[in-house]
């Protein structure tokens, strides 16, 4: 689970999801925050008052190291927050915020510490049984790195520790257009597409 079913989970009424592996964490900074947060369109439908939510994540994961690829450990955590409302009948809108961080760390040497900001707006407008989500989602992101490199900047090749640090923002608008429809047996078909830059 991601943004996604966590705003989905709110707005429905559900409990809070929780974001998988999440890539790394470059959910927050490469783009499927995007896909994460579609969820946002699940029960916004059925919200009748404003509601907040809040939700954390935070997980472990570890590579096994085999012949070139070393062994590798990383840990992540965050936490997001948010509100909705209708505005309208038909028409529900919300903001949402969080911050993450992630840390990754292999038995080569390298290390890689991120952390992460990101908030956005969605909202759900509904005509009959037809849907349009829409969703802006902006982030940052700060990383520091150090990893070993061979070098010979010592007048001798060598190992030295190489540090670098950057940032990067992004934003990411989109929309997706899709209709419920009952197939009855307590089954629902949800055909949808959409689109995102």
């Amino acid at each position: 689970m991601g943004v996604s079913n966590v705003l989905g989970n709110a707005l429905s009424g559900g409990g809070a999801g929780l974001p998988g592996s999440l890539s790394g964490l470059m959910f927050l900074g490469a783009g499927s925050a995007d896909d994460r947060a579609r969820g946002a369109a699940a029960g916004l439908s059925g919200i009748a008052a404003p509601a907040a939510w809040v939700a954390g994540f935070a997980g472990h994961a570890e590579l096994d190291g085999s012949g070139l690829v070393s062994q590798s450990d990383q840990d992540f955590g965050g936490g997001l927050i948010g509100a909705h409302t209708r505005l309208e009948p038909g028409v529900t809108a919300g903001v949402f915020a969080g911050i993450a961080t992630n840390r990754y760390v292999a038995d080569s040497g390298d290390q890689i510490d991120t952390d992460f900001a990101l908030g956005g707006l969605y909202g759900r407008l509904l005509v009959s049984n037809i849907f349009v989500d829409v969703l802006a989602t902006g982030g940052w992101s700060e990383s520091d790195s150090e990893r070993l490199v061979v070098s010979n900047q010592s007048g001798s090749p060598g190992l030295e520790r190489a540090h670098a640090e950057f940032e990067s923002a992004y934003f990411l608008p989109s929309m997706r257009v899709g209709m419920t429809i009952g197939l009855g047996g307590g089954l629902t078909l949800i055909p949808a597409a959409g689109v995102r830059y």
